[in-house]
């Protein structure tokens, strides 16, 4: 009985949000590469997130604290004529973490073979500038929410009005 309820409480812990972000580069040429696919994964090799590169090579992605294990993260890179790499990250906060691309063996991958790891991102969030639409939705979406990393409860108003980033909250109640 006595290890069921701390089993309990640990799930009950509260994690952090986490950014990181950075570059990602030719590791010969040193120049930017557009459109990467980044797997941001634990050691049990769970996905935790997946972001794409912009055009300028940049990334960023943010993510629970609680999904990493004992502060490490994996980020598996994957880009067309490119090898498939993975890379060990201690995270303990926010951080810039810059990545370099290998394009000098026989284990590139081909353009087809990257179209299977190519996925849709998406961006939560409302549209600057109000629309009809958005003010449909902000007045009656009732809706309670769910942060998913620290369990804060908050309806759909609350959210917009404190300009908190909608990607990172669960509906829980309609």
């Amino acid at each position: 009985m006595f290890s069921f309820s701390s089993v309990a409480q640990l799930g009950q812990q509260k994690g952090e949000i986490y950014t990181i972000k950075g570059i990602i580069t030719d590791k010969k040429s040193n120049s930017v590469l557009p459109q990467v696919i980044l797997e941001l994964i634990d050691k049990e090799k769970n996905e935790i997130k997946v972001v794409q590169s912009d055009f300028d090579g940049a990334y960023i992605a943010s993510f629970c604290s609680k999904k990493l294990m004992n502060e490490n993260l994996f980020i598996k890179v994957t880009k067309a004529l490119y090898n498939q790499e993975v890379f060990s990250f201690k995270v303990v906060s926010d951080t810039i973490i810059n990545i370099q691309m290998n394009s000098s063996n026989s284990k590139k991958i081909s353009e087809k073979e990257f179209e299977k790891y190519r996925r849709t991102i998406t961006k939560c969030g409302l549209i600057v500038g109000d629309t009809e639409y958005d003010l449909l939705e902000y007045e009656t979406n009732s809706n309670t929410y769910m942060h998913y990393c620290t369990g804060e409860i908050k309806t759909y108003r609350e959210l917009i009005d404190n300009k908190e980033i909608l990607s990172h909250w669960i509906m829980i109640e309609k």
